[in-house]
């Protein structure tokens, strides 16, 4: 009997230009943060056909260039890579069958009363679920602001790109696919 492969995504992730090398050979490394949106994980603006990736992928890497409240620069050089992401244990909460799950998990968890206060739930309940059921690739729908939102001060609920968070990079990422899509200078301002 052959074993299917595991479903595969395209991902477009925006970064310091410096830390492409150490990307390709050593994989994507986890940042040890407690404000991600879905957890300790790799994230990646998923290619699809409603959402421009690559360009949310950009604007997202100048936009972490520049140290909130000041005119300095983290970096100078941007980059934006194009990545194969391998799912084999995948939550796609873009399904009805993960927002469910999540719904069912978050149930859960509240009946145990757990502290959430000045936390993010959502984050609280992905991380219970990582931990627990051990997937390696999430995907879900969500708004954030980009360069026109940005500069526009606009917001809004309805999901304006498609978010793929790897907790497994070394298993879900075959670094010999990575590919360098762009490179430039991260302007002063946007």
């Amino acid at each position: 009997m052959s074993q299917t492969a595991p479903p595969e995504f395209i991902g477009y992730h925006g970064c310091n230009f410096e830390d492409v090398g150490s990307i390709q050979t050593q994989n994507f490394i986890i940042p040890q943060r407690d404000d991600l949106w879905f957890g300790k994980a790799a994230y990646f603006f998923a290619e699809c056909t409603v959402y421009h990736s690559a360009e949310h992928a950009r604007f997202w890497a100048i936009k972490s260039a520049k140290i909130k409240g000041d005119h300095r620069l983290k970096y100078s050089e941007f980059a934006v890579l194009k990545v194969v992401i391998a799912a084999s244990d995948l939550l796609d909460m873009t399904k009805d069958e993960g927002k469910q799950m999540f719904q069912r998990t978050l149930d859960a968890l509240r009946s145990r009363r757990l502290p959430v206060s000045g936390e993010w739930e959502d984050q609280i309940v992905i991380d219970f679920m990582i931990s627990e059921f051990d997937f390696d690739v999430l995907i879900n729908d969500v708004y954030s602001r980009f360069e026109y939102e940005f500069v526009n001060n606009v917001r809004s609920h309805v999901p304006n790109c498609r978010i793929i968070s790897v907790y497994k990079p070394q298993t879900s990422i075959d670094t010999s696919k990575i590919v360098v899509l762009s490179t430039g200078p991260v302007p002063p301002t946007l």
